[in-house]
């Protein structure tokens, strides 16, 4: 979430800080939620149309292309730098 906060402190600025904390809470919150309700209601539909075994490597597959896509267009890189490496993320580098 500290990518987020600070992707969104580049548009309000400092001083609206706290409401972009709130806002970014307020949303991964509430997909957070969204996605434990249509998870396994996805999970159970693709099962039963393919086999367990069919399904489990297309969300494996999907996966990695998500990560891949993070890694690239998100700016993963420095998330893991600020993960592995303890470096802060800081949105006024860019």
């Amino acid at each position: 979430m500290p990518e987020l906060i600070n992707y969104a402190t580049k548009f309000y600025g400092k001083s609206e800080h706290a409401r972009v904390k709130f806002y970014s809470s307020g949303l991964f919150t509430a997909f957070l939620g969204i996605g434990q309700i249509l998870g396994p209601m996805y999970g159970t539909i693709v099962t039963q149309l393919l086999n367990f075994r069919s399904a489990q490597d297309i969300f494996a597959i999907a996966a990695a292309i998500y990560v891949i896509v993070y890694y690239f267009v998100a700016d993963g890189h420095e998330a893991f730098q600020s993960t592995f490496f303890g470096e802060e993320i800081d949105a006024d580098k860019k």
